[in-house]
């Protein structure tokens, strides 16, 4: 009873769901995933941040969607255990990051493009509803895309120098 009890304990303090739909992770003395610090654009808005200048734009796109609720919690709990395994030095300073979600059509493929932008994203008013599209400004700006389908990641692009 002991050793159940201990273990149901150790997964419920591994990962638990925010009341907002969103995860938060503390395993592996990472800090817990920030709360609050994303968003999904919509129609044009999504289009554009699919248009960037310092790394790849995403291929083909002719139409955007709106990504779930239930499907931007998925990819949050995926990303998470994507960079901790992958890119911990990014995964460490999560709470500095802030995200910005689009549905992408094209190619016969629908994905949700990462725009990961820095702390400084704060401010400015508008960046949960205008795309923010950031020409150089090195590794604290990145995007990758994740296939609801498969639940894959893209390899990460960084943006050039600052």
């Amino acid at each position: 009873i002991m050793r159940a009890l201990f273990f149901t304990l150790t997964l419920l303090s591994s990962a638990c769901i925010t009341s907002t739909g969103y995860a938060q992770t503390v395993a592996n003395n990472f800090p817990a995933w920030p709360s609050g610090h994303s968003s999904v654009l919509k129609g044009e808005q999504a289009l554009t941040l699919g248009r960037q200048c310092s790394r790849p734009s995403v291929p083909g796109v002719d139409s955007s969607w709106t990504p779930s609720p239930h499907i931007i919690l998925k990819l949050e709990l995926k990303l998470n255990e994507y960079l901790s395994k992958h890119y911990p030095k990014i995964r460490q300073q999560i709470q500095q990051v802030y995200f910005q979600y689009a549905g992408l059509k094209g190619n016969k493929r629908k994905i949700v493009y990462i725009n990961a932008i820095d702390q400084h994203a704060q401010n400015n008013p508008d960046w949960r509803q205008n795309a923010l599209v950031i020409c150089d400004g090195g590794e604290v700006f990145w995007g990758a895309e994740y296939d609801p389908a498969t639940e894959r990641f893209s390899p990460i692009h960084f943006n050039g120098s600052p």
